[in-house]
């Protein structure tokens, strides 16, 4: 119903709800007197409130009387209204289901009774259809089991069509890429180290042949070094050094003047002679001296 606008609507409406609870003969009673019963069953009865009020406890006792003996009818009371605290605690205590509805007919439990009977409808519908359900699924079972049976012997069975496969040319192209790639990478990126290592060991290896450049070199110095003798300490050198300095010019002096005198006096010739070849015995002395002397300061440096 889609809206309900009148109370002959919501006798209507509640004879439908009635119905849908299990009591598929409910129908509202034919306008008149109806004794206090709005809508009757073989199984139930039904009073319907349309009125904003809500409906009190004498209205809910109402519905009990008009039950009598007949105590196998179930009770219901539908009101759009509600219903009070005595009315709710009479209906608890007479097992009468008290409904409210709305006025597009949906109907909502408003007591305890009603609850309980609408929860064990629920459970009903849900193992009925479970047993339906289970039912078919037999029956399927059956069917395709007597099919096999009638099937004749020379028929083959058909067997099970195959499914289509899916053209993953593509797919497996594009993974087939993807590694590739993947590959081109890893190489790329070994190239790349083995380039690094590659080029920190050439420097290592020049540095190591400088250094050991260097300690040939210093080798060949110190071999050099030892096949010229002992490196002459600073006295040595001071001594050589002060016979040019000090003891030749002693001897060279009076050497030079003599033989500057013979040169001027004819009678002296000779003697002249003999002084030059002494300067030069002296002057070879000291050109000797001032060798070993260089070579003795080439020796310290060296060292």
């Amino acid at each position: 119903m889609a809206f309900i606008a009148s109370a002959r609507e919501a006798e209507i409406n509640a004879a439908a709800r009635m119905r849908e609870f299990g009591f598929g003969d409910a129908l509202a009673t034919p306008i008149g007197a109806d004794g206090g019963v709005d809508v009757r069953s073989s199984r139930a009865i039904a009073e319907v409130k349309w009125k904003s009020a809500q409906a009190g406890r004498p209205e809910v006792q109402k519905l009990f009387g008009a039950r009598g003996t007949k105590q196998h009818l179930q009770m219901f009371f539908f009101a759009a209204g509600g219903f009070s605290k005595g009315a709710v605690q009479y209906a608890n205590e007479s097992d009468v289901k008290l409904f409210t509805y709305d006025p597009n007919g949906v109907v909502t439990p408003a007591n305890s009774v009603a609850t309980t009977f609408v929860q064990r409808l629920e459970r009903e519908k849900a193992a009925k259809d479970a047993a339906d359900a289970a039912g078919r699924k037999k029956a399927e079972k059956e069917k395709t089991a007597r099919a096999r049976r009638e099937r004749p012997k020379s028929t083959p069975p058909e067997s099970p069509k195959p499914s289509p496969k899916v053209d993953d040319f593509a797919a497996k192209r594009e993974q087939i890429k993807a590694e590739l790639v993947a590959q081109e990478k890893r190489e790329s990126k070994r190239r790349k180290n083995e380039a690094k290592r590659s080029k920190r060991d050439l420097i290592r290896n020049e540095k190591n042949a400088r250094n050991h450049a260097q300690l040939v070199a210093r080798q060949r110095r110190d071999q050099e070094i030892r096949s010229r003798g002992k490196v002459p300490s600073s006295r040595v050198i001071v001594a050589l050094l002060w016979i040019p300095a000090v003891v030749l010019p002693l001897f060279m002096i009076p050497l030079t003047g003599g033989i500057v005198t013979g040169l001027l006096e004819a009678e002296g010739v000779q003697e002249s002679i003999i002084g030059t070849v002494v300067a030069a015995v002296f002057i070879a002395i000291f050109v000797w001296l001032m060798r070993v002397i260089i070579r003795s300061l080439r020796k310290r440096e060296i060292a």
